[in-house]
C-alpha cells in the first residue's frame, strides 16, 4: 500500500504517506526498501526517514542496519546527501528528529564522514 502511493505521488512523498491507513512495521518497511532499492533508492530513503518519525513505530538498531544494507549506503552514500538536498529544494521543513534518523543511519553504515 505504501509503495503504490509513493510511486504514484512522488512529488508529495511525506504528505501522501500520512494519508495511507496501513500497518507500519519492520516487515512492511523492509519490503518497501527492497522494492525501491533498484530504481528509486532516494524514495526508499525518504520512506525510511518518514517511517522513523511515525508515532506508532520506531526503528530498531536492526532496522537501521538492514536499511543500510538494502539501500547500499556503503557503496552509494551520496543518496543521503541527495535526499537532504531534495528536502531543501522542496522547501520542506527538516526537523531535528529527521536528522536523528539520518545520523542513526550513518552510524549504522559506519560512515562518520557522511554523518558530518
Amino acid at each position: 500500500m505504501f509503495l503504490i502511493n509513493l510511486l504514484e505521488n512522488r512529488s508529495k512523498t511525506e504528505r501522501v504517506l500520512e494519508s495511507v491507513k496501513a500497518k507500519l512495521d519492520a516487515p512492511c518497511i523492509s519490503e518497501v526498501l527492497k522494492r525501491c532499492v533498484v530504481d528509486e533508492p532516494q524514495l526508499g530513503l525518504r520512506f525510511f526517514i518518514w517511517s522513523g518519525l511515525h508515532p506508532t513505530y520506531r526503528h530498531s538498531s536492526y532496522m537501521y542496519s538492514k536499511a543500510c544494507k538494502l539501500l547500499g549506503l556503503e557503496k552509494n552514500p551520496s543518496i543521503v546527501v541527495d535526499v537532504i538536498s531534495a528536502y531543501r529544494d522542496e522547501n520542506s521543513v527538516v526537523s531535528v528528529k529527521m536528522f536523528k534518523v539520518v545520523l542513526n543511519l550513518c552510524r549504522a553504515a559506519k560512515d562518520e564522514k557522511l554523518g558530518l
